[in-house]
Formats: structure tokens, sequence, C-alpha cells
């Protein structure tokens, strides 16, 4: 005959598998969530406003040129950059071909020549977007305003513009 210290095991619910079961539960979901968290920017501390920290170097902005060029209908454009020091050149096609600039050389004193180059021969995306080389401009040309002639690969004069 079993005595008072007899097994009561059969007496006693089983919880151990059911607070693993929960353990395991809360686990995978602090896993989870703690994934699809975004890291955030650790230079802002708690509570802290990244953007406050950004700063802007202010830089010139490009003064478009005059001429038969016409901004936004597909033309290349002119414009001067780093306070005339530089020319940049926007052409528009695929944006994974873009139309390079071929070169750029002065035409005396108060005249640049634009040569666009080819675009890749290969597959390209069918989008239709600006591309925008900045180059030196040639020390030869010290007179303002420029006359610029842009010329298209195949030699065929694209249009005529004036930089100030």
């Amino acid at each position: 005959m079993p005595g008072p210290l007899a097994d009561t095991s059969r007496l006693r619910p089983r919880r151990a598998p059911a607070v693993l079961l929960l353990a395991a539960g809360a686990l995978g979901l602090a896993v989870v969530l703690g994934a699809c968290a975004s890291p955030g920017d650790a230079s802002a501390g708690a509570g802290g406003d990244p953007a406050a920290r950004r700063t802007t170097v202010p830089s010139s902005t490009p003064t478009p040129a005059s001429g038969d060029l016409v901004e936004g209908d597909g033309a290349p454009s002119v414009a001067w950059t780093h306070e005339g020091r530089t020319v940049a050149v926007t052409t528009w096609g695929s944006s994974t071909c873009p139309v390079p600039v071929g070169s750029l050389v002065a035409d005396g004193t108060d005249g640049l020549v634009v040569t666009l180059g080819a675009a890749d021969p290969g597959p390209c995306t069918m989008d239709y977007v600006p591309s925008t080389t900045v180059v030196d401009l040639p020390e030869d040309v010290a007179d303002r305003p420029v006359a610029v002639s842009i010329v298209s690969a195949d030699g065929d004069e694209v249009g005529t513009a004036t930089l100030e």
C-alpha cells in the first residue's frame, strides 16, 4: 500500500510543455519584430532628430543658356556651372545607354563646339530620361557671352545656344 509520499504525478497537470511552447512563441515573435524594424540612426540618440545633424553645402545654380535649344523638347541643353568654370551638357535618352559628350573644344575665345558621342548600341531600357555631363571649360574660352554649337556624333548640327 502506498504511503503519504507516493507518486502523485498523475494528479498534477503537466505545465512544462505549455510553458516551453509559450516561451518559444514569444521568442519567435521577438525575432520577427526585430527583423522587421528599421535600424534607425544610432547617432541621433533617443528621440534625436537625424535631420537636425545634417549639413548641406550650397552649390551654384546652373545658369541656363539662350538659343534655339528648347528646354524640355528632348534636345540637348547647356548651362554654366561652378561660376562659369564648367559647362553642364544635358542629353536625353535611355537611362542604361545615355548619349555621352564626345568632346568640348574651344572655337576662338568666345565659342564652344560640343560634339555628342554615340549611344551604346547594346540593349537599352525603353525609358526617356535626362543625363548630364559636366565638363571643364577650355582655358582658351575667356570672353563672355559664349556661343555654343552642339553637333551630333554624325557631324550634324543639333542646335546652338549662348551662355551669358
